[in-house]
Formats: C-alpha cells, sequence, structure tokens
C-alpha cells in the first residue's frame, strides 16, 4: 500500500488513540483479576459479629416455632408421627442444621479458593482457547501467519486479551517489512509494553520505499478497542457486583439453614433457595469469562475466515460486523447458559 500525506496523518492519529484504548484494556482485565483473586469483602470477624446478632434473632422465633410445633403435637397427636412434618423429621432436621451451620465457614472459604485457582491456573481459558500455549506468565500470540514459529509472549492475560484484538486489524504484508522491523512485530519487545511497541511508528510508517509494510485497518481498530472497553468495563461491574453478593449470601447463611428445620422450608423454602443463588452467584463469574474468552476466539478467526472476500473495502467492514456479532453473543452468552441448563 502506497504512502499519502493524511494517510500518514491518519495512521499517527489512530495508533495514539488505539495505544490508549488498548493499553485500558489490558489494565480493565488487571482490576478484574485483582477483584476476583484479592477482594474478599466480609472477613471472618465482621461475619462471626453479623452471625451473633443472627443467632440471637433466630433463637427468639426457633423457641416460638419450637413451642408451637409442641402445642399442634398436643393438640393433633397423630401428626408426631407424620412422615413429612413429624417429629422424627424435625429431629434429624436439627441435626443436619447443627452440621451445617459448622460446615459452612469451610465451604464458602473452599469456594474462595477454588475460585482463585482456577483463575491462577487459566482453565477457562484453556476450555475455550484450547489450541493456545499458557503458562504463569501469560499467553502466546502469532501476530501473522508470516511471523512463523516467531510469537509474543504477553506478560498477563489482560494483554494477551488487547493483542487478540488488535491482531485482526493489524496484519503484515509479508515481503514488505525489513528483517529487524518484522522482529519488533512479531515478538512485540518487552513485556508489558507490546501494546506500546506494536504500535510504535517504526511499525506502522513507510519503509524506504515509500510502502506501508502493516495493513493498519485503524478505524475498525479503534471501533473494537472501544467495544472491548466497554465489555471489560461491564464485566468489572458486574463482577465487582458479584463479590458483594457472595458476602451477603455468606454473612446471612445462619437464617436459611437455621430454616431448614422446618421440614418444608427443608424441601422448597427458604434454605433450598439460598444454596441455589449461591451456587448460581459462584459459577457466575466463569461463565462471564467464557464469554470474553469466546469472542476473543471468534476474533482470532475473523482474518482467517474473511480473507478471501474479493472486494477487501467490504471486506473491512465484514470483519467489522462479525467482530461487534462477537461481543454481542458475548454479552448475551451468560444468559443463554443460564436458559439452556
Amino acid at each position: 500500500m502506497e504512502t499519502g500525506f493524511w494517510s500518514n496523518v491518519a495512521r499517527g492519529l489512530f495508533a495514539t488513540i488505539d495505544r490508549a484504548l488498548y493499553g485500558l484494556d489490558s489494565i480493565l482485565y488487571e482490576i478484574l483479576n485483582t477483584i476476583v483473586n484479592e477482594v474478599h469483602l466480609f472477613s471472618n470477624e465482621a461475619i462471626d459479629t453479623f452471625a451473633v446478632r443472627v443467632y440471637t434473632f433466630l433463637g427468639l422465633i426457633m423457641v416460638f416455632k419450637v413451642t408451637f410445633s409442641l402445642i399442634n403435637y398436643l393438640v393433633n397427636p397423630d401428626s408426631i408421627s407424620d412422615k413429612t412434618n413429624g417429629a422424627g423429621n424435625v429431629a434429624k432436621n436439627i441435626v443436619i442444621t447443627l452440621f451445617l451451620i459448622v460446615l459452612t465457614p469451610y465451604a464458602f472459604d473452599f469456594l474462595y479458593r477454588a475460585q482463585s485457582a482456577i483463575i491462577n491456573d487459566q482453565l477457562v481459558a484453556k476450555v475455550i482457547l484450547g489450541d493456545v500455549n499458557t503458562d504463569k506468565a501469560g499467553m502466546k500470540v502469532r501476530m501473522s501467519p508470516g511471523c512463523g514459529n516467531d510469537v509474543a509472549q504477553t506478560s498477563d492475560m489482560g494483554e494477551f486479551i488487547a493483542l487478540m484484538t488488535l491482531r485482526p486489524f493489524y496484519q503484515m504484508e509479508e515481503g514488505s517489512i525489513e528483517d529487524g522491523v518484522k522482529t519488533q512485530y512479531c515478538l512485540g519487545g518487552q513485556d508489558g509494553e507490546k501494546i506500546k511497541n506494536l504500535l510504535s511508528s517504526d511499525i506502522y510508517k513507510a519503509n524506504k520505499n515509500k510502502i506501508y509494510s502493516i495493513d493498519y485497518s485503524f478505524l475498525l481498530s479503534t471501533v473494537a478497542g472501544v467495544v472491548v472497553l466497554l465489555m471489560l468495563l461491564t464485566a468489572c461491574m458486574e463482577i465487582a457486583l458479584r463479590a458483594i453478593k457472595l458476602g451477603f449470601l455468606e454473612i446471612i447463611a445462619p437464617i436459611p439453614i437455621l430454616s431448614y428445620i422446618d421440614p418444608k422450608s427443608g424441601k422448597d423454602g427458604i434454605f433450598k433457595k439460598w444454596l441455589k443463588e449461591v451456587g448460581k452467584t459462584w459459577a457466575s463469574l466463569f461463565v462471564r469469562l467464557a464469554a470474553i474468552y469466546f469472542a476473543i476466539y471468534v476474533i482470532s478467526l475473523i482474518d482467517e475466515s474473511t480473507e478471501n472476500i474479493s472486494n477487501q473495502n467490504l471486506g473491512m467492514w465484514v470483519s467489522l460486523f462479525i467482530f461487534i456479532g462477537a461481543l454481542m453473543f458475548a454479552k448475551q452468552f451468560p444468559k443463554l447458559i443460564e436458559d439452556i441448563f
């Protein structure tokens, strides 16, 4: 592609914007990761303090409940042997309730530990992006088929997301790029600064023959950066809400657990609803991450799926719509999973 004055101006302007956008994409993922791994709003002391107040209140209610049950058994002796609400079931549920009260703090601690292990080992990413090499430092990205065995080693998942999003819109023109620039393009330079290095003028500017070595779809890349930024911003807010919700479910645990003494509640009442909500809230994080990674997977296929389109100008817009469609699907993904399962 030959150079031109306005083309040079546009490339420089959008490269500056893209550096900021994709840098924020990386930072937002790190914020998300920090919320997941390091934010536990309610300490054991806070939960214990709250539990004392709850148990005092519930103790009065349960005394009333047991007294009412005893009166009911005196009035209606046949109810003692009732298979559903009889004294045998009540006694059994009291034993189960005492066991659950002791077990619950350990169960929530296990959920938090399992959550951190799944995130740190990038298990969700490995399932969705199965053919991508992963390790504790991050993930590898082959920026272009022309890079051969040269891959950019990202420092973290946030940088990986940024590179995978930018890649379809920032492709190397084979045969028109100098070896030094090619190495910088394919490897990306230092960890944590790959977006900055990749979008440097050394790469996107024209070569000595006044020909661009990079096919830079700068308008599409900026739109992509904005959409991913909004998606990650939404994910951060939703996961922050999840952290608060999971903590709330933990501190009110005594209420649904003690309600289990009532056989009706144990079957279809408060305890069952609370248990279901805990499971949904804990799993929602991984469903949200799966949505993000699936969108990245689809984005990574855009350049390959549109390369045979005869009208390249039309192909750019096709790429944009596929990209937006992938992100819209990522937004609908959690609701879809909930409806199916």
